[in-house]
């Protein structure tokens, strides 16, 4: 799953290429910067970076169904368990969708 893109939401640039060089260094070779959320919305597996983990925060943040929410600052062994838990729960949902048969018409599963 090394070879899976992940986009980057960090408004900040500094931080942006510092957490990108990260996410590289992992392994993770493709990795896409931008600096508002409205791109990361049109894509599955998102995992919110924040400085704060606030009730209201994260109440807002499960609208969007992530699939992990990581503290600033974090260690990178962190930031690399939530990806490969994030990827393997994307991929597993994947699976799950193109497998599953609709019970009422089964002649039209996927």
């Amino acid at each position: 799953m090394k070879n899976t893109g992940i986009l980057l939401v960090e408004d900040e640039f500094i931080v942006a290429s510092d957490i990108k060089e990260q996410i590289e260094e992992m392994g993770y070779n493709r990795c896409s910067i931008f600096s508002t959320g409205e791109a990361a919305l049109e894509h599955m597996g998102i995992i919110f970076l924040a400085a704060h983990a606030t009730d209201d925060m994260v109440e807002r943040a499960k609208r969007v169904e992530p699939l992990g929410h990581v503290v600033k600052p974090f260690k990178d062994v962190e930031l690399k368990a939530m990806i490969e838990i994030a990827l393997y729960r994307s991929a597993y949902e994947e699976k799950y969708r193109r497998e599953a048969v609709d019970p009422i018409h089964p002649q039209c599963a996927p």
